[in-house]
């Protein structure tokens, strides 16, 4: 896989940039440090990763051309689309995106194992703000995470649902934590409940009221939510099937194939815009009712001038913390974790995969003269850095990220880039000529992309000045400044 250029539009703002093939490095100067760049090519790949802390992807149009087992993609991103245009179809393709990003990634690579993207971005892709930190367990970029585990789980085409019930269970964890953390750091809540006066009955009944109307307020935007959803799932579909231009023969007489064609297709439309109409009237009603019943409150609160002393001491209104509760729950979900823990070791620690992606991190490992630390017992396992710092940290992180990216790669038959974000300062020109070595000697069929704030020697460089976009002249068209 090659990426070959990139194009980010924005109204009057254009910016575009040709790669090299792989046989060159592309380092991506930014003299402020911002990342901007990078984080638009992911973005253009159908990932739902944050641009910087300041320009939301949402608001662009990204063209990313890439070249993928010898054949052309031209994919265009539009908020949470993505467009896709190549020589083997007529038209284009549209591909809803979501977090995961399956349907998009299987289309590119040609895979039915859709469950192997789940975890592909980790294998490619290096943030050095939280990837040289967190390998194997952890997130690679806000909201995506990578698993060592469950990549070999996918490449091994194994049932991932427990690492589903897993994620669910560390949810209820945390959420139960959060209960035992609040009382703990609230005790004069217990100390009021207990031994001074309670809240107002009245008071308490009308909180009660306020949350059930909450509650149905929730529900009903819900089902409003999924009609609006069947609406523009449908919409997307004939606009679809209306880009193929698709025909019937009927009665040696040919016709264009429209929506209007489809038996009740208009009444069904209909059906779920009534639907909406009747959810819109109900969440009026009932939000109206809501802001009745909280003026109510906070007059009700204001009448009996409630003392603020307890306000202080951390009183909340109509909170009540089971603790006994909150720890029961710790130790059964803490139980079932394990269980789910269990089988996930039993069944990783007989795979092929394991043996392969552990042969790839010693020999990696032993190139980048880092094989020392590795933990023989755990290998690519291993998610246990803390007593590793600096620079070698950096290599061995990258010794295990190179294991992954050669066996992906080689699973999907597609030479994925690496592509490597920031790095800064701390590493060293020594470590650079290290890495750079290492690419050029273990890796040298993979395209390199880095963004770096340091001069690198021999290396194909843009410097990029914030703002990445300026404004331009349509008339004059796209100016490419590499």
């Amino acid at each position: 896989m090659i990426i070959e250029y990139v194009q980010i539009t924005k109204k009057n703002t254009r910016f575009s940039c040709e790669f090299k093939d792989r046989t060159h490095i592309f380092s991506v100067k930014n003299t402020q440090g911002k990342t901007t760049l990078i984080r638009f090519i992911i973005y253009g790949l159908g990932f739902n990763v944050p641009i910087t802390h300041d320009i939301k992807g949402g608001g662009y149009v990204v063209k990313l051309f890439v070249r993928i087992k010898g054949q052309s993609f031209e994919l265009i991103r539009k908020g949470n689309n993505v467009e896709v245009k190549t020589d083997s179809i007529q038209g284009s393709r549209q591909f809803p995106i979501s977090d995961n990003n399956y349907t998009l990634l299987s289309f590119l690579f040609g895979c039915e194992n859709k469950n192997i993207f789940s975890n592909i971005l980790g294998t490619f892709y290096i943030d050095q703000e939280s990837g040289w930190l967190v390998f194997n367990r952890g997130k690679i970029i806000k909201g995506q995470e990578f698993d060592i585990d469950q990549l070999v789980y996918s490449l091994c085409r194994l049932d991932e649902t427990v690492f589903h019930q897993r994620k669910v269970v560390e949810r209820e964890i945390a959420y139960n934590t959060r209960i035992l953390n609040q009382f703990a750091s609230q005790p004069a809540l217990y100390e009021y409940s207990m031994k001074e006066k309670e809240l107002d009955t009245e008071i308490v009944q009308l909180q009660q009221s306020i949350a059930g109307i909450q509650d149905q307020l929730d529900h009903h935007r819900r089902v409003r939510k999924s009609f609006e959803a069947l609406i523009h799932k449908n919409n997307e579909l004939w606009k679809l099937i209306d880009s193929l231009h698709l025909n019937i023969s009927y009665k040696g007489e040919i016709f264009e194939l429209k929506g209007e064609h489809i038996y009740s297709f208009n009444e069904t439309k209909g059906y779920h815009t009534a639907k909406i109409s009747q959810e819109n009237i109900i969440i009026t009603k009932l939000t109206d009712e809501l802001e009745s019943k909280k003026n109510k409150l906070r007059e009700m609160i204001a009448d009996r001038s409630l003392d603020a002393v307890l306000y202080n001491k951390g009183v909340r209104k109509a909170v009540k913390i089971d603790r006994e509760a909150s720890e029961s729950n710790l130790g059964i979900l803490k139980a079932h974790k394990k269980v789910l823990q269990d089988e996930i070791d039993r069944k990783v620690s007989d795979e092929s995969y394991k043996d392969l992606l552990n042969s790839k991190l010693i020999e990696f490992s032993e190139a980048m003269g880092v094989d020392h630390l590795l933990n023989r017992s755990k290998l690519i396992f291993d998610n246990d850095f803390d007593k590793i710092t600096g620079t070698e940290k950096q290599k061995l992180i990258l010794a295990y990220r190179c294991a992954c990216l050669v066996v992906m790669s080689d699973y999907l038959g597609v030479r994925l880039p690496l592509i490597i974000d920031s790095i800064s300062r701390e590493t060293d020109k020594d470590s650079i000529d290290s890495m750079l070595s290492f690419f050029s000697q273990k890796i040298p069929d993979h395209q390199l992309i880095i963004s770096t704030i340091v001069d690198i020697e021999d290396m194909h460089r843009v410097d990029i000045t914030y703002p990445l976009l300026k404004e331009f002249n349509v008339n004059e068209g796209n100016q490419r400044i590499c």
